[in-house]
């Protein structure tokens, strides 16, 4: 698959025969037919209006709905872990929910990325993280050496630093220092339902000899890869997409390759100056 190909993956699009999620009157969201049908069981919560259904309880409320749904084996997961709902067109935080809402109701969340590479004779290498083969998506997929949710009222600094001991046994705090890199605004679909994500990414420049060490059992393995072997496993269709995005943005922001479609791609993922 060619690298533009890739990144066009996760370009926001229009996605039809969503209903919309509206907060205080303006569209935060959309549900495909089947969740839609949840949300009319609970006109409490999810009032039906013309152009969609209104939240109109109390936060706590709508967790409370959704953790019925998970209950009934309708939500895949419910992960007890609050991140920031967003605006889709602005990023600005609306309000703290259960990040399992954030696929149903096709809310936008953010996450944090690091890329973590290294030289080795002199030669770019990118350390990547295996997905464990337990993951309930994309088991096994290439991933960024670390990444995860941006919790409620965290920083994407902070939660880079939490994601990279967790996932990499790396301190960013006192032993490396991570640089802030691009900000991109991502698509994604997951069990039919479209959503947004604003992936803060960071890079990391770490010693030839340096191995990371996953603490949290989320991970199957990881590889430093040389450019041509990752390019290779780019095109392969190895990553996640996501994962695939944020790599690519990588090699373009260091000048590894040059692609002109892919340049203009990550150019149109990238979210106007707030």
């Amino acid at each position: 698959m060619k690298l533009s190909e890739l990144v066009a993956h996760t370009l926001p699009q229009p996605v039809y025969g969503l209903t919309p999620i509206l907060w205080r009157g303006k569209t935060i969201g959309g549900v495909i037919p089947k969740i839609a049908v949840l949300c009319e069981s609970a006109p409490k919560v999810l009032s039906r209006r013309e152009n969609g259904f209104e939240i109109i309880a109390s936060i706590d409320a709508l967790e409370h709905t959704l953790a019925t749904w998970h209950a009934a084996g309708h939500l895949r997961q419910w992960r007890n872990e609050r991140l920031d709902v967003l605006a889709p067109t602005t990023g600005e935080v609306l309000f703290p929910l259960e990040r399992a809402a954030r696929v149903p109701l096709g809310l936008t969340m953010a996450g944090a990325h690091l890329n973590v590479s290294t030289r080795r004779e002199g030669v770019p290498h990118l350390w990547v993280a295996q997905r464990a083969a337990s993951k309930k998506v994309n088991p096994l997929k290439w991933d960024n050496c670390v990444d995860g949710g941006i919790g409620a009222g965290e920083s994407a600094r902070v939660a880079i630093e939490r994601e990279a001991w967790e996932e990499a046994g790396i301190d960013l705090k006192s032993t490396f220092g991570a640089d802030f890199a691009s900000t991109l605004l991502m698509f994604h679909i997951q069990d039919e339902s479209p959503f947004l994500e604003y992936a803060y990414v960071f890079d990391l420049e770490v010693p030839a000899d340096f191995s990371p060490e996953n603490k949290d059992c989320e991970v199957g393995a990881f590889a430093c890869l040389p450019v041509p072997h990752l390019i290779a496993q780019l095109e392969a269709n190895a990553f996640t997409p996501d994962a695939a995005t944020v790599t690519i943005d990588w090699l373009l922001r260091h000048d590894l390759i040059e692609n002109t479609a892919a340049r203009a791609q990550i150019a149109r993922l990238q979210p106007p100056a707030r």
